[in-house]
């Protein structure tokens, strides 16, 4: 049996570093399997958590931080979305990201021809054809073709269906 402590115990709390402050890195790891717990493919956000080591002065360059914590996230790898869609600066839906800075290795991927411009699904995960072909101005779908071209479909289609087909 445990017998719980009656005593309590105070921290001191002093607050996250100044907002003019950079950041502490968010570390990224390779994508792993979680064998045993989740049994899927994850990757894995890791940030430090810090706090001012309390040193009785005003002057902010003389306190030191020290750090408390390591907060880890774990995202299922499968359920992260690929940006296929080439980056320019009016179409990138990423742009209000902050990871937007960093290169998208899968950019340019997409097989939408020049007749339509492409456009990312949110949501699809990490698979191939997770965006749409819409139409450039000027130009219209053909009369057969109901809505946008899916890219799950033009990743899909053989080389003879994408050369006659999806403009």
């Amino acid at each position: 049996m445990y017998k719980l402590r009656d005593e309590s115990q105070n921290f001191e709390f002093y607050g996250p570093p100044h907002p003019e402050d950079p950041q502490g890195p968010t570390l990224w790891t390779r994508p792993y399997f979680d064998c045993g717990r989740s049994n899927k493919w994850v990757i894995s956000a890791v940030s430090p958590i810090v706090d001012i080591y309390p040193r009785h002065t005003e002057f902010r360059h003389l306190q030191a931080m020290k750090n408390l914590a390591v907060a880890v996230a774990e995202i299922d790898f499968i359920m992260m979305d690929i940006n296929q869609c080439a980056e320019t600066g009016e179409t990138n839906a990423q742009s209000n990201d902050p990871q937007s800075k960093h290169a998208n290795l899968f950019a340019g991927t997409d097989k939408c021809k020049p007749t339509t411009r492409c456009e990312p699904l949110i949501g699809f995960g990490f698979r191939r054809g997770g965006y749409q072909c819409l139409c450039q101005p000027g130009y219209r779908y053909p009369p057969y073709q109901d809505g946008q071209f899916k890219g799950y479909i033009i990743e899909k289609a053989t080389q003879e269906e994408y050369v006659n087909n999806f403009d």
